[in-house]
């Protein structure tokens, strides 16, 4: 009966300590990533406007998931362009 008094108030503390630490941590949260390109808009330009160029700089490619099949249709540039 001890074993079980005991092992319900280290429960009961283990609780009380996960309370006040989740009372303590902000609310919300945000994350953020930046990316440097030494280019200009002129020369990034040609590689994100043409959809065929995605998968080599999106974050899904082959390099990471070589089961990854992409399918276009549409244009190759602008509106009506689908990957």
């Amino acid at each position: 009966m001890k074993r079980i008094k005991n092992g319900l108030l280290i429960l009961f503390f283990a609780l009380a300590i996960l309370s006040i630490i989740g009372f303590a941590l902000p609310p919300s949260f945000k994350v953020i990533r930046t990316v440097h390109i030494s280019n200009s808009a002129a020369g990034i330009y040609p590689t994100l406007s043409a959809i065929r160029n995605w998968p080599e700089w999106t974050s899904i490619n082959r390099k990471k998931d070589a089961t990854v099949l992409y399918s276009f249709s549409g244009p190759d540039r602008g509106i009506g362009c689908t990957m």
